[in-house]
């Protein structure tokens, strides 16, 4: 069908692949504004040599069960019915993302918070089909797409839910259908064609198991059903109860409710929150003489006097999970981009103390804090001074509550207090760099500070001798990829002079 068009409203670009109700393939709309990509599916009925009188009964029902479903955002939409000849065709949102299958690396263990976020958004949605007296039946990786513009996760394969309360009977003949469900990810009382709500909860505990731990293959006793896996984790007893109270073999001794494994989930998460260092050791956005400025938008004092900036239009490379928001970020590692009519640091200034040194751009100002108390030693503030905040970029160093503590626990810890301290945060983008030819990570957030106006945020940080050296660029949405390129400079241009 490569080519085809569908009523001269679909091109279809891309075959997917062959399910239990039919080819799905990947077209543009030739109606629809922009022409967005979207999800056809080309219907046929699981029981075979039915008239087509009953496959077209059994569509209806699949659409129209398909149509509820997708008033939750994190499950797709139908957008509309065709039907063509002897063909029946579903079109459904196309979700740009990337499959949980995909983040699941063999030997590479999530962390303890990576795994309940995760949880806790899958759970979620389980929670609204459920609620609708729908199973899903197929919870696995290949089902689970973290969405790109706000990374959540988005629930796929919804054609074979079971539908308890029968209101949706299909009118098709007695024959017998093929087990639904995914190897591994099929609990016992699912294997015997008597399904239940946590047979969900089971198949997500698999994955969860498998993030923790960074393994493929769980082994199960083929006896008693128990997985065998806690051997293989780290992770804190509490967590591990709980994963393991998900995937008891006899669904009885299960979780019986999506809600009830979220309610633990909290309490677990609250019960590890302790009188926190990361909240007095990271100069996030309600920190400092910048966050001040976006609060109250003042123009900042004692500011050395410079020039304007070009401003260009021409976007910087973006990630792809940046791609949706419009929203650039550096493709590659701390280098400045090579974007022709970019503003960048042409003639720049050198500002150096007794333990940095860092160039920045001519036409920026800058400002030492006040106060140091907060670990920032100096910001750089762009010459857009049109804006309630204006783009900068601000140097910090601070002291770990732990000197043996490392760049992957720092790192876990300040994406969670990021998350802690905005309002609707989102990471963006979030990655291994190198900063003063150290290892070091960089994250692309947004978020509001105290509800405020939304910032793009690009932080980098590595560890030096018990301490973490931060240099977080910020701006509003409008104004992050006209300065990201000068930013980006100085960030590469930083040195550590002295690491005591």
């Amino acid at each position: 069908m490569l080519g085809n068009k569908i009523h001269a409203q679909y091109d279809i670009t891309k075959f997917l692949g062959l399910g239990r109700f039919g080819e799905t393939y990947l077209a543009k709309s030739k109606e629809l504004p922009g022409q967005p990509q979207c999800v056809l599916k080309r219907y046929r009925s699981p029981q075979a040599n039915q008239p087509f009188a009953l496959v077209k009964k059994s569509f209806e029902v699949q659409s129209e069960l398909l149509y509820q479903l997708g008033q939750h955002d994190q499950i797709p939409r139908i957008l509309a019915k065709i039907e063509d000849e002897e063909n029946l065709y579903l079109v459904q949102e196309y979700i740009d993302g990337q499959m949980l299958s995909v983040e699941l690396v063999p030997e590479k263990p999530w962390s303890q918070a990576q795994v309940v976020g995760m949880l806790q958004d899958v759970l979620g949605i389980l929670e609204f089909v459920h609620h609708q007296n729908f199973i899903h039946q197929d919870i696995n990786p290949k089902n689970l797409i973290r969405r790109w513009r706000d990374g959540k996760f988005v629930l796929l394969g919804c054609s074979g839910v079971k539908d308890i309360a029968g209101i949706w009977k299909q009118p098709i003949d007695d024959s017998p259908v093929e087990l639904v469900g995914t190897p591994g990810y099929i609990p016992f009382e699912q294997e015997d064609d008597n399904p239940q709500f946590n047979t969900d909860i089971y198949a997500l505990g698999v994955i969860a198991i498998q993030a923790l731990t960074g393994t493929g293959e769980i082994d199960k006793n083929p006896d008693t059903y128990q997985l065998s896996w806690q051997h293989l984790t780290n992770a804190n007893l509490k967590l591990v109860a709980i994963v393991d109270r998900m995937v008891r073999p006899d669904y009885r001794n299960r979780y019986q409710l999506a809600r009830e494994v979220s309610d633990d989930l909290r309490s677990f998460m609250q019960s590890q929150i302790q009188p926190s260092p990361w909240e007095n050791l990271r100069p996030h956005l309600i920190f400092g003489a910048a966050a001040a400025a976006l609060l109250v938008g003042l123009a900042i004092p004692k500011l050395i006097p410079g020039g304007s900036e070009p401003i260009s239009s021409t976007p910087v490379a973006s990630s792809p999970s940046s791609s949706p928001a419009a929203i650039p970020g550096p493709d590659t590692d701390i280098a400045p981009p090579s974007v022709s009519g970019s503003p960048t640091n042409n003639n720049p200034k050198t500002y150096q103390n007794k333990q940095i040194q860092i160039n920045y751009a001519a036409q920026w100002q800058q400002e030492e804090p006040s106060d140091s108390a907060s670990g920032e030693v100096v910001t750089f503030w762009s010459p857009q001074e049109d804006r309630s905040f204006r783009p900068n970029l601000t140097v910090s160093i601070m002291p770990l509550p732990d000197a043996k503590m490392s760049l992957a626990q720092y790192t876990e810890g300040s994406i969670a207090e990021i998350k802690k301290s905005l309002t609707n945060p989102k990471i963006i983008t979030s990655k291994a760099t190198k900063l003063v030819e150290r290892p070091a990570h960089q994250v692309h957030y947004s978020g509001k500070p105290e509800g405020k106006e939304e910032v793009h945020s690009l932080e980098t940080w590595t560890i030096v001798n018990g301490k973490a050296y931060l240099l977080l660029y910020r701006a509003l949405p409008e104004d992050y990829a006209k300065y990201l390129p000068s930013a980006l400079q100085s960030i590469n241009s930083f040195k550590i002079l002295n690491d005591q």
